[in-house]
């Protein structure tokens, strides 16, 4: 399409395909011609801010602060509305603490080649009970957002923003000027108040048996079942029921779910071997496991959680450096063209490390990824690919860099889970946290959050 540039009567000099949003001055009758005939003054149905919180152009990482903190995994929603959005190479921007989400609208175009994060901002909090600065829970449905898309035909009431209940005022407030649906052109996104799909306890056959990987990762999410992945669970220790991991926690629609705490080892386990499981709703991950058997040996490690849990305390060689953190929830919602060369991510974080060399200890497992939803008037494109609608479990896009001997490695956007704890032990192959199916003592991946897609159509 043509593009001229329109000379206002009182100065101003603008594209003719420009936004409503982005026009200021006077034009003359053959300016506002072309501005309508060539895709300017474009009213559309989709809300996308008001612009109040200006341009963004990165010169170094941007940490916003939560409102209403409720302790230090806790708080109201992020809301920000900017006219344009760059975030230029080596800058991350992200909140101060966990939080019950990002969501950020861009009236124009927005360019990420840095880190846009909500990777350890999973929230901490029941989204059944009463919270957030609006004091309210989480409706029943789960946290809902209408779109204005051709080809649908979903119904859903945004105006007073109680579709987002829970999660503060602020973002009440500015959900609330999105148009409502009445079973024509329109779509809802639906975010799942909670999931039970954190891992089980490991559970073997007989003493000495190690764990298959693949039956203690945490479940990844599914749309209409879950949006963030499950908590993984700790490995399995030596003794058959005494040496278990703990259970992975299930997610919420602020958070990935945390992970169960690592088994000590031993023959003669006690009970105080095992692992402690993964607290619900993105809370502390699980206790590792005290060798009460013998204080010299290698005792269980944390799993990750808010806070990581701490490893047993009684035994050697735990790092107690479980990680504080799971997946949170992102929203990103721009009028223009969305360019990532960088990463968008809502990643979880990884069970406690042992520093181990041998020994039938194991670790914690890693908290499981968040949600990401983008909704994209304009292109998308991903190191100049283009992205297609739809969701996605994981990740979308290219991988950035090359990938550690556990597989773990960013990509353009990206919502995993953390991997379970490492050590020096032959027990603990290194082998890819998602794929491998060698026996371990190693603590279970966190599953996958989901991320999804809407552009094309949209009104």
């Amino acid at each position: 399409m043509t593009r001229r540039f329109l000379g206002g009567v009182l100065g101003n000099t603008l594209g003719s395909d420009t936004s409503t949003a982005s026009i200021s001055g006077v034009f003359d009758m053959n300016g506002q011609y072309y501005m309508k005939q060539e895709g300017g003054w474009y009213v559309s149905d989709n809300y996308y801010g008001d612009g109040s919180d200006g341009d963004i152009n990165s010169s170094g990482d941007i940490t916003e602060t939560v409102q209403n903190k409720n302790g230090s995994y806790d708080g109201d929603m992020l809301v920000k509305q900017y006219t344009s959005f760059r975030l230029n190479s080596g800058h991350t921007y992200t909140t101060d603490q966990p939080c019950r989400g990002m969501f950020i609208y861009v009236s124009g175009d927005c360019t990420i080649n840095g880190t846009l994060s909500m990777t350890a901002r999973g929230a901490a909090a029941n989204p059944t009970s009463q919270g957030g600065s609006d004091n309210n829970s989480v409706p029943s449905a789960g946290l809902q957002y209408g779109i204005a898309q051709t080809g649908y035909n979903d119904t859903l009431t945004m105006t007073g923003g109680a579709t987002f209940n829970g999660c503060g005022t602020a973002v009440r407030s500015v959900v609330s000027n999105q148009i409502d649906g009445t079973g024509t052109n329109y779509r809802v996104h639906t975010i799942p108040r909670s999931a039970s799909n954190g891992s089980a306890r490991p559970s073997v056959s007989s003493n000495g048996t190690m764990e298959n990987p693949g039956d203690i990762r945490g479940g990844n999410a599914a749309y209409g079942n879950s949006a963030c992945g499950g908590g993984a669970a700790g490995g399995q220790a030596y003794e058959t029921g005494n040496g278990q991991g703990g259970g992975g926690g299930g997610s919420t629609c602020f958070s990935g779910g945390s992970g169960g705490g690592g088994a000590a080892g031993g023959g003669s386990a006690d009970s105080g071997h095992r692992g402690g499981g993964g607290s619900e709703y993105g809370g502390q991950g699980g206790q590792g496991g005290n060798h009460n058997e013998n204080s010299s040996r290698p005792t269980g490690t944390g799993g990750a959680g808010n806070p990581g849990g701490s490893d047993g305390s009684v035994g050697q060689n735990g790092n107690n450096d479980a990680g504080d953190g799971t997946g949170g929830l992102l929203f990103l919602v721009v009028q223009g063209n969305l360019t990532i060369n960088g990463s968008v991510q809502a990643n979880g974080t990884r069970g406690g490390d042992s520093s181990a060399t041998g020994d039938n200890s194991s670790t914690g497992g890693g908290s499981g990824g968040g949600h990401i939803c983008i909704i994209c008037s304009g292109n998308i494109t991903t190191n100049g690919a283009a992205v297609a609608q739809g969701n996605y479990v994981g990740n979308v896009g290219s991988a950035i860099g090359t990938a550690d001997s556990y597989g773990v490695v960013d990509y353009n956007i990206q919502a995993w889970g953390g991997r379970g704890g490492k050590s020096g032990s032959n027990n603990i192959p290194a082998q890819d946290l998602y794929t491998g199916t060698t026996l371990t003592r190693q603590g279970g991946a966190g599953g996958k959050g989901l991320i999804s897609i809407y552009t094309g159509n949209l009104r």
